[in-house]
């Protein structure tokens, strides 16, 4: 193996002139790389939505077989609230409760 090639279809919910489109976007490729390469950042990506990589291997007698793998990106950011404060008292354990003691008699 001497490179590697991903192509990306971005889902898509879209209404288009006369006609409503609901599904994956035709295959675009977006990495090809030696092997030495072993990661790769796809920029332009949108949040809360899918996407469809698929990569294959390149060798010298020609290319692999497609492998495909379907990712959901990362819902938008929410304001995050902060955690409600908990009491000391319920912090606080005693480590000695959580360790056995094994005591060993030599002689």
């Amino acid at each position: 193996i001497y490179a590697y090639e991903v192509e990306m279809a971005i889902y898509d919910v879209v209404w288009e002139g006369n006609r409503f489109f609901d599904g994956y976007r035709a295959f675009e490729k977006v990495h090809k790389a030696s092997s030495s390469i072993t990661t790769a950042t796809f920029t332009g990506l949108q949040t809360d939505s899918k996407v469809k990589l698929r990569i294959r291997a390149q060798s010298y007698s020609g290319f692999g077989e497609w492998n495909e793998l379907v990712v959901s990106t990362l819902p938008p950011l929410s304001k995050q609230v902060d955690a409600l404060p908990l009491p000391r008292k319920w912090l606080q354990v005693d480590v000695a409760d959580l360790v056995p003691l094994h005591v060993l008699e030599v002689g």
